[in-house]
């Protein structure tokens, strides 16, 4: 049994040590074969660190920026694709050059593949925090597919629930899925993990096993201009499952109204309503988005976060 790790990069510097450490960490680091890290072309200082890292363990190799313009353009779907292309372990796994696995990580998602043979792909919960702490470490919420019938269906209706980062995959999967779609500009993982919903079951550990960071650079800060992303993906979604064509509308409203809760939280106000409504032009059945709305009206961002953090205790009592 043998697991390699494909690392994506691209101007990450000064976070590339810790996620590197937090991979040779692992409680079965013994079962990693390669950790290949693609860069796209990162700047002199990330350059340099990407120089050193091969000297910290013989299993690690950099796998320079993609020049065969042939291929298409460069980017972290081309990037993943590259970096599984050179090696030949059972099993891949993804991480984010600014992203950290926790040290059990590797050996909880095996014990699920052992668990539950059927299963092709495992993925986790993880928690989010701020490089420069302006706000405490969260855990996201998980969606959890393990048990669904019509994995693929579910993926689609709900928030696309599997990160990159987290996951770890059979070869023999992947091998069926032939890599990331590499045409796609954003929410290209929203893609791949759907195809992978169709070709093979999935399963989710409940806990947070990763820590994604987030910082200025990784934050989007027009989220209104998702929604044609959204949207482009949803249809691409439906164009190979054409049932799922009749969701696409529920899908794009949940998705808006999301959107919209993150703007209003942020105190953008212009940004929150467009979203909200667009949300229920979307579904106007859409009782969360009508909710949203109408406490933004009332009480603004200081309104949201009361609701937020109400809803938020009630879960965990």
């Amino acid at each position: 049994m043998s697991v390699s790790v494909i690392v994506t990069c691209f101007d990450e510097g000064p976070f590339l040590h810790a996620a590197i450490a937090s991979v040779l960490a692992q409680s079965r680091a013994d079962l990693i074969d390669h950790i290949v890290i693609c860069d796209d072309g990162s700047d002199a200082e990330t350059q340099a660190i990407l120089q050193e890292l091969p000297a910290r363990d013989p299993r690690i190799s950099i796998l320079p920026v993609a020049t065969d313009k042939i291929q298409g353009t460069r980017g972290v779907s081309l990037n993943r694709n590259r970096g599984v292309a050179v090696t030949d372990s059972d099993y891949i796994a993804f991480l984010d050059a600014d992203d950290l696995w926790r040290a059990d990580k590797l050996e909880r998602q095996l014990t699920v593949f052992e668990a539950m043979p059927e299963t092709a792909l495992v993925y986790t919960a993880f928690s989010l925090f701020w490089s420069d702490n302006r706000k405490p470490p969260e855990v996201a919420p998980l969606v959890d597919l393990t048990l669904q019938s019509d994995q693929s269906l579910a993926y689609f209706m709900d928030d696309p629930p599997i990160v990159p980062s987290t996951v770890l995959m059979r070869r023999s999967l992947w091998d069926k899925l032939g890599g990331f779609d590499a045409t796609l500009e954003v929410f290209e993982d929203t893609e791949f993990f759907f195809r992978a919903t169709r070709l093979g079951r999935v399963a989710a550990v409940k806990i947070p096993l990763i820590d994604k960071r987030l910082h200025e650079s990784a934050v989007t800060s027009k989220r209104n201009q998702l929604m044609k992303h959204h949207a482009y993906v949803a249809l691409h979604i439906a164009a190979q499952d054409p049932r799922l064509l009749r969701y696409a509308a529920r899908r794009l409203s949940e998705r808006a109204r999301k959107l919209g809760n993150l703007e209003a939280l942020d105190g953008r106000s212009e940004n929150a309503v467009n979203l909200l409504t667009s949300a229920i032009y979307f579904n106007p059945l859409n009782l969360r988005a009508w909710l949203t709305l109408a406490l933004h009206y009332l009480g603004g961002e200081s309104a949201m976060r009361a609701v937020k953090l109400t809803l938020s205790r009630a879960s965990r009592s």
